[in-house]
């Protein structure tokens, strides 16, 4: 099966969301890409990364050296979102929306979830200017994050 009406593409590698599953990125060659299988939705663009994380913590409240800053846990208020990606210090890692077997996208594309996601955190942070977390994710499927919130604790 081949999708066309991607002239504006020709020669770049786009990522490609068919029925709601994410597919390998397809060169596009004359204007159109080819899938494996038949779809009754694609879409097709070109790829990118989005990434989100807070502004820091207000430097001219620390007073002294030495504060260390400690997140509790961090509350994502998302909309319409199939999977969060979060790194909470220890590296970006995939975080279960819904409570299901199995890796998430793995039988299918995961239902869009809308509603508060609270998160944990472990850990001290010494470093003002360093994001406490953050969002990051290449994958071609939709993300809405209203908003986040962090609780936290901080020593002197």
């Amino acid at each position: 099966p081949r999708w066309s009406g991607l002239d504006h593409l020709k020669g770049r590698e786009v990522g490609v969301l068919a029925d709601g599953r994410v597919l390998p990125g397809r060169a596009v060659a004359a204007g159109r890409i080819t899938r494996d299988r038949p779809a009754a939705t694609v879409q097709a663009g070109l790829r990118f990364t989005h990434e989100v994380a807070p502004l820091p913590v207000n430097p001219l409240a620390a007073e002294g050296s030495g504060r260390r800053m400690r997140p509790l846990a961090v509350t994502f208020r998302l909309e319409g979102t199939p999977v969060l990606r979060v790194d909470l210090g220890h590296g970006p890692r995939e975080v279960a929306l819904r409570r299901a077997a199995g890796a998430v996208l793995a039988e299918g594309p995961a239902p869009a979830f809308t509603g508060d996601r609270r998160l944990t955190c472990l850990g001290w942070s010494r470093d003002a200017m360093a994001p406490l977390w953050r969002i990051i994710d290449d994958r071609p499927l939709p993300f809405t994050c209203l908003s986040a919130t962090l609780e936290m604790k901080v020593n002197d």
